[in-house]
């Protein structure tokens, strides 16, 4: 780890070939943008890396690739071994459905099986451990499960036929687990997903992948150092209707952006926040934003790019919780494009949407339903024949809870570990969405525009009152 004066200069400066210092945000370091070498920088930085011989600001495309140069890496003491540094460069500069290998880890045997431990079985574990524990995951399993509540543990145990543990320790010696599924309250997950990183256990994290932008650094740290992968859950990106938009993004039909919208109108009374102590509390939970907006959020921000600034409001308005259940938002982009965000979970008395509304010059893109899992309009200036096929075949989900993004997320991470790729949702990718979170709740308490990016100040999310 840096040291402060170390730090203070990774935030101002790059590092270049011949170690002259450029300005380049920190934030664009840690997510690739621009040079490739400015994403692997800041790793680099971190380790103590002096500088990053350009052999590696090759696109590894090729799984057998040879990492030319490593050893001569001019890093005095702290010189990283060949394999971490393949992994990290990998990681930063592939797409993320490029084949990678990392020398570390070979699962691509035949009939291999990732298998996997469940911590925490509350509401969502449910739905993890149907797909993993029954079988709707090819080449993936359940094997263990964990609670501090014992009887919830013994239930889901009970269910899928494998041991409950209420201790998480316990469940990490087992030498028969790939991966976790990190599943408790926002605010543990950071302390959870460390702790299975250092067991050498590769983590799925449940969103938000934390409160604090530092916890959310030192998990992609954690599980760098101990060579694992770190997946964060934003199954919405795998819902049909969705992968049919981006795919027509990708495609430039949509042309110049204009307007992005997300909305989230749902129904979550004081009962819901009641199940639990931690629900609704700024240490443990976050509001609707945190919570149940925080995949329309990263979806928002996965569409239309980088946000430059933010404005917010929000309000407590018909529960007894810390934490707002309504807010509203406007952002900034850097592509010239506006952004709407309307979050609640006030709506009475039943759930009523959540969805995505995409404006460009050429074209106009809703999904709507109650999950964005159901195409409301799709009208583009340049009409193709396979626009009749979208709207017949994939404008709905098929009504099935399997059929929904969970699967197709959890299909994806199996697929990541068993052929070394590169996860569409990594650790960078859930710090970008918790950043522009935690912007919108500095904005919300300063009454202020706030300009990404930023170091939390004033913002309550993550802090035990």
């Amino acid at each position: 780890m840096l040291d402060d004066e170390d730090q203070g200069h990774a935030a101002r400066h790059d590092v270049t070939e011949d170690c002259e210092p450029q300005p380049v945000s920190i934030a664009r370091r840690r997510l690739g943008c621009g040079d490739v070498g400015n994403g692997i920088h800041w790793w680099a930085r971190v380790s103590r890396l002096r500088s990053v011989p350009s052999t590696m600001k090759n696109r590894c495309r090729n799984k057998n690739l040879p990492v030319r140069g490593v050893s001569q890496v001019p890093c005095g003491q702290y010189c990283l071994d060949r394999q971490r540094i393949f992994r990290i460069y990998a990681l930063m500069s592939a797409p993320w459905n490029a084949q990678l290998t990392d020398p570390a880890r070979d699962y691509q045997e035949e009939g291999r099986m990732i298998r996997f431990g469940l911590l925490g079985c509350g509401r969502i574990a449910k739905r993890h451990a149907d797909l993993l524990g029954g079988n709707h995951i090819e080449r993936a399993s359940l094997v263990a499960v964990c609670d501090n509540v014992k009887p919830r543990a013994d239930a889901f145990a009970a269910k899928f036929g494998v041991p409950a543990y209420d201790d998480l320790d316990d469940m990490l010696a087992r030498k028969d687990i790939d991966a976790v599924a990190v599943l408790t309250p926002s605010g543990m997950h950071p302390q959870h997903a460390i702790a299975c990183a250092r067991a050498g256990k590769h983590v799925v994290v449940e969103k938000p992948m934390a409160l604090r932008l530092q916890d959310a650094d030192d998990m992609i740290r954690a599980c760098d150092e101990a060579g694992v992968k770190l997946f964060v859950v934003k199954q919405n990106r795998f819902n049909v209707p969705v992968v049919k938009a981006r795919e027509a993004l990708d495609a430039g039909r949509f042309g110049r952006l204009i307007l992005g919208t997300v909305r989230v109108r749902w129904c979550r009374d004081q009962s819901y926040y009641d199940q639990d102590a931690w629900r609704g509390t700024w240490a443990y939970d976050g509001g609707v934003l945190t919570n149940q907006a925080s995949h329309h959020i990263d979806m928002l921000e996965w569409f239309f790019g980088d946000v430059v600034s933010v404005h917010a409001r929000a309000t407590t308005a018909l529960v007894k919780v810390e934490t707002e259940d309504t807010a509203v938002a406007t952002l900034k982009f850097r592509n010239g494009a506006l952004g709407v965000i309307e979050a609640t979970t006030a709506v009475r008395p039943k759930d009523l949407e959540g969805s995505l509304s995409i404006l460009g010059e050429k074209g106009t893109v809703e999904i709507a339903g109650f999950a964005v899992n159901q195409i409301r309009h799709w009208n583009f200036v340049d009409e193709l024949p396979s626009d009749k096929v979208v709207i017949e075949k994939f404008s709905v989900n098929p009504p099935n809870v399997y059929g929904f993004g969970h699967q197709a997320y959890y299909q994806h991470v199996v697929d990541c570990l068993l052929h070394q790729r590169a996860a569409l949702v990594d650790g960078l990718q859930g710090r970008k969405s918790l950043e522009l979170i935690s912007a919108l709740y500095e904005s919300i308490e300063t009454g202020q525009e706030v300009a990404l990016r930023f170091e939390p100040r004033r913002s309550k999310l993550g802090v035990i009152s």
